[in-house]
């Protein structure tokens, strides 16, 4: 087997070029191909890739002209501090919009359209002019509110940007967020 890799190899590196044909390396790379033994195969091939490449004797093709890429505009310098201060901001919430402009205004009065109730017992009062509040959470008050009692609502600015609403029937202040 090894007389054999050896002629074969010795065939392949003594034949003249010309006679080869016009790529040398696909015809000994075929030849390697033909070895049956994995071993012997392998060995072909590692000789052929510690070979020195040869110049062929026939006239090179001119290269291809090179491929023309859209050029991005550059982009403007950045700073390592910058880019360091960037880094996963794209994660990060978005600011939100910045809340509509207070009113003047220091109460209301309206009449009241409807009255209901959640789950929790806490009151929702839709009034004539469109809004709809709702009594917080945190007012644990109970409220005796009876719709065909009550006519009117109040309601106005309290501490810490928050609002308070009292009816005309029953008597009371209550704390509530509008909801629409």
């Amino acid at each position: 087997m090894r007389r054999n890799l050896a002629l074969l190899t010795l065939a392949v590196f003594c034949w003249p070029a010309p006679l080869r044909g016009q790529d040398p390396l696909s015809t000994e790379l075929r030849a390697c191909a033909v070895i049956a033994g994995s071993v012997e195969r392998l060995a072909c091939y590692d000789q052929l890739a510690r070979r020195p490449v040869l110049a062929p004797m026939t006239q090179p093709a001119p290269p291809p002209a090179p491929v023309q890429t859209p050029r991005r505009p550059a982009s403007p310098p950045v700073s390592t501090e910058t880019a360091t201060a960037d880094f996963g901001a794209d994660t990060l919430p978005q600011a939100a919009p910045a809340p509509p402009a207070r009113s003047s205004l220091a109460s209301i009065t309206s009449g009241v359209t409807d009255i209901s109730f959640d789950a929790r017992g806490h009151f929702i009062v839709a009034l004539a002019n469109g809004q709809v509040w709702r009594q917080i959470e945190g007012d644990t008050v109970n409220v005796p509110v009876r719709k065909e009692l009550t006519h009117t609502a109040t309601i106005s600015r309290a501490v810490l940007w928050s609002y308070s609403i009292r009816f005309d029937n029953p008597r009371g202040l209550f704390k509530v967020v509008r909801i629409r």
